[in-house]
């Protein structure tokens, strides 16, 4: 019997053992979003005000955004790129 390697699917997620520091990378950024909204006495205030509106309400929407900016960035990274890598490997190869 040869020892012949299972083609990879198209939609196969990027394993850890194969990028670690992307993984790493990836936890970082989501993380950041969770610790900064859970450290409440950073934000817990009412000054500065921004168009009428308390701190806590713009920094929370503020990061609602950097947050989705993140995710995208993090997708990006696990599934999206490494799919068109595998995309332009298999379309190099011929039968």
């Amino acid at each position: 019997m040869t020892n012949t390697p299972t083609p990879v699917p198209q939609n196969a997620p990027l394993r850890f053992a194969d990028a670690p520091w992307t993984y790493i990378l990836t936890a970082v950024m989501l993380a950041a979003a969770l610790v900064a909204l859970l450290w409440v006495p950073s934000y817990a205030k009412v000054t500065p005000s921004l168009g009428g509106f308390p701190f806590f309400y713009w920094y929370s929407l503020l990061w609602l955004l950097i947050n989705a900016a993140m995710q995208f960035g993090a997708y990006q990274l696990l599934v999206a790129r490494p799919r068109r890598r595998r995309l332009r490997g298999m379309s190099g190869v011929r039968s």
